[in-house]
């Protein structure tokens, strides 16, 4: 089998979420699936979730740099009430001090989402944060 056809084709028909390729392996899941997820480490990132062929429960951990920003997708679509995304600790140390006041719009918007307020960010620090 060529490697093209170990990596399923995008139908356009796959709810949002993460797709990783490797020459011998792949995954795809959905960002509002996961029954868990967490971020052991700036680079790791763990999800079990229930895969939609078998309905077994699976579990998946990836390294990657993207871990952070795969994390926060997740959390915020299925566990709104993760303790990462309220107490800012996905961020990793060495790029916190760059833009401090992305992890405390997320936090924001996982508060809103835990407490059954939909997310939205407040137009004034949107502005703020693009100028």
């Amino acid at each position: 089998m060529a490697e093209a056809e170990k990596v399923p084709q995008d139908t356009g028909s796959e709810p949002a979420g993460a797709r990783f390729t490797h020459p011998d392996m792949w995954a795809h899941f959905a960002w509002g699936r996961a029954e868990f997820c967490d971020m052991d480490a700036a680079d790791l990132f763990q999800i079990h979730m229930v895969d939609d062929v078998t309905g077994n429960r699976i579990g998946l951990r990836f390294r990657t740099i993207w871990a952070p920003l795969v994390f926060v997708l997740t959390a915020l679509s299925s566990q709104p009430g993760h303790p990462r995304l309220h107490d800012r600790s996905w961020v990793p140390p060495h790029v916190a001090h760059i833009h401090p006041e992305i992890p405390a719009l997320v936090a924001d918007a996982a508060l809103r989402l835990a407490t059954g307020q939909g997310a939205f960010l407040e137009r004034n620090r949107y502005r703020a944060l693009h100028g």
